[in-house]
């Protein structure tokens, strides 16, 4: 049975078509969406806006739309959602999906069912497809601006001129913000990714300028035979795909300095690197980029570092309130902390910042964060018969608040210094944040020479 491009995985009794998802399914975790479905997200092709939808597609993707309200009304953590009438929302994307002429607008009727509640850990995660998509550039929100942080080498972006420093001030129409940023990301990498993205760019010193770049569009393998190997390998080409998100450990004089990309580790690993950090005078946690990950893992390093029980924050769940605490380790690391955040910090990352803040256990650098802390449930969905849809939904389970009794959605943690990189900097590849954060340390190097130290993401 061949693979569907328009609805993504398939699966039937004799073959398996590929689905891998980072951030296990059914879990509790503080995890941002667009990290707990890159799997996915790298995978989704861009759906032809003018490809019609038949009776079959609209009757899956209404399935979709009935299992994700579903979701919410069992499990969302506030009863009254926020004052809205999921009945009333529910019947309105129903009636957007009817005039729905393409699979893109089926998904966007889904995906905006779910903004309706204004919430950053519950969204619609929708099959993935056997295409992989790279833009060839990276961008980041630096303060209230949007700047491209990385350039890939022979890339499109790179023969269009687009370079480190480059303010974006549009993508595809849309202005980014602080306010749209998070579902600017999910709608471009997650939702309906694109082949190619429209800008507008003003370089160091220039006008704007429009701009078309074309992404790398590959191939997955639509089936995979279980009776050879080609299955794992393309599970081990997945895996080699993730190491980006592995964390780095790197030792200057008696300073530590440690990049962690994702809470998604073993324990024992967080134990193992403070382990190491004994003697050193002080230790730089890097969380910027840190979508978040499981609650346990970002607990224990507060216990990694902490003499006493702290109390983390408390969860406010539909039919209960109680707190994540955090328990004093035998032997803590006792030396100066310093933390590293940017505004795609997030989830665990962010309550890791502020429960130091509070604690006054370290010094926070950087950006205010992305203000998207809750905890949530990934559940995933098999629809159909012999032909097997496979989508999910995550849904916030509950909100928390922390030791002040403030939140942090939408809010966010705001550094105890707060120093965003210039244009000029990111175009010669240096790190003032880091530079500073080393400073703090005791040890004196440049804005360049910290931009060399730890490794970058293409």
């Amino acid at each position: 049975m061949p693979l569907d491009r328009r609805h993504g995985t398939r699966i039937n009794a004799t073959k398996f078509a590929g689905f891998r998802l980072i951030a296990p399914l059914a879990i509790t975790s503080l995890f941002v969406f667009v990290l707990a479905a890159s799997a996915m997200a790298m995978a989704a092709p861009t759906l032809p806006a003018a490809e019609q939808l038949n009776s079959v597609d609209r009757g899956v993707i209404e399935q979709m739309m009935k299992d994700a309200i579903d979701a919410v009304r069992k499990e969302y953590f506030d009863p009254k959602f926020g004052g809205l009438d999921l009945n009333a929302i529910y019947a309105q994307a129903r009636a957007a999906l009817a005039k729905a002429n393409s699979v893109r607008e089926g998904y966007e009727a889904v995906a905006n069912m779910l903004r309706q509640l204004d919430d950053s850990h519950t969204q619609f995660i929708p099959p993935q497809q056997p295409f992989t998509v790279n833009a060839g550039w990276t961008m980041a929100l630096i303060g209230n601006k949007c700047f491209v942080t990385r350039v890939k080498h022979g890339s499109d972006a790179e023969a269009k001129g687009l370079k480190p420093g480059d303010e974006i001030t549009e993508v595809e129409n849309v202005k980014p913000s602080r306010e749209n940023w998070a579902d600017l990301r999910y709608s471009i990498n997650i939702l309906a990714p694109r082949s190619s993205l429209h800008l507008v760019v003003v370089s160091p010193g220039q006008q704007p300028r429009a701009m078309t770049t074309q992404s790398v569009v590959k191939n997955r393998q639509k089936m995979y035979d279980l009776t050879t190997n080609e299955y794992w390998i393309a599970v081990h080409q997945e895996d080699q795909d993730l190491e980006k998100y592995e964390s780095h450990g790197i030792t200057i004089g008696d300073v530590q300095i440690w990049q962690l990309r994702t809470f998604y580790l073993k324990e024992d690993a967080l134990d193992s690197q403070f382990h190491k950090a004994e003697k050193s005078k002080a230790v730089i946690i890097d969380l910027r980029g840190n979508p978040g990950g499981p609650v346990d893992v970002m607990s224990r390093m507060v216990s990694d570092v902490s003499d006493h029980e702290v109390q983390i924050a408390q969860t406010v769940k539909r039919d209960k309130s109680k707190p994540i605490t955090a328990k004093a380790a035998q032997h803590p690391y006792t030396g100066k902390l310093i933390v590293l955040v940017d505004s795609n910090s997030a989830s665990c990352s962010e309550l890791f910042a502020r429960v130091m803040q509070l604690e006054k256990r370290a010094t926070v650098i950087g950006d205010r964060s992305a203000g998207e802390v809750r905890e949530a449930h990934i559940k995933q969905f098999v629809h159909g018969q012999g032909n097997v849809y496979v989508y999910g939904v995550e849904v916030t389970v509950a909100d928390l608040k922390m030791s002040d009794g403030q939140g942090l959605e939408k809010s966010g943690v705001v550094p105890d210094e707060i120093l965003l990189p210039t244009a000029q900097q990111l175009a010669a590849g240096e790190d003032p944040q880091l530079a500073r954060a080393l400073e703090l340390a005791g040890v004196s190097v440049t804005a360049k020479k910290a931009g060399s130290l730890l490794p970058r993401e293409d």
